[in-house]
């Protein structure tokens, strides 16, 4: 009888060590993901700069380019490591969003939303989040990639810049 608790308890405890290293390789792979397709973000969000620089291509009113142009990018085009190929690469906003620095729907629901969303307009290019357990985490998700601030997923009119306070011993101001 003791060998099979002992037995019991040895597969509980190998049981226990697989699933925190399941989770652990979750995590890492997430972080991953996460930092790869940031990476591949600024990758966009530079030659869209290095295009609207070069003057090569025809460029918006304000000076950017129409559209993006997967040619620039050879046969290594970014990915939004995050929601994969399966989608579609960049969505140009249309000119009544030429007001907006966010897409309407940052979170990609489906498989029609594109990986990536450009606004010839400002020259910003956002990309898409897959929808996580909360809004809260959702949105959290698509601040850390973005680089931005927003405070909701459903109003890309405006966005909330980190608020700043002074430190005492220092007077200088510091993010909350």
């Amino acid at each position: 009888m003791r060998v099979i608790v002992n037995l019991v308890i040895l597969l509980m405890l190998i049981g226990l060590l697989a699933g925190a290293v399941y989770l652990y390789q979750l995590d890492r792979d997430q972080v991953q993901a996460i930092d790869a397709t940031r990476t591949e973000l600024r990758r966009l969000q530079q030659q869209v700069k290095l295009q609207a620089t070069l003057s090569r291509v025809e460029l918006s009113d304000r000076g950017y380019p129409v559209t993006i142009d997967p040619a620039w990018f050879e046969h290594d085009r970014p990915i939004n490591v995050l929601l994969g190929s399966r989608h579609p690469w960049v969505e140009i906003a249309h000119e009544d969003q030429s007001h907006l620095k966010h897409p309407v729907d940052p979170v990609a629901h489906d498989r029609d939303q594109a990986q990536f969303w450009y606004n010839p307009s400002t020259g910003l290019v956002r990309a898409r989040v897959p929808a996580r357990p909360s809004d809260q985490t959702t949105l959290d998700l698509y601040n850390l990639i973005n680089d931005s601030h927003l405070t909701s997923l459903f109003d890309m009119t405006r966005e909330t810049p980190p608020v700043l306070e002074p430190v005492p011993s220092r007077g200088r101001p510091r993010r909350r």
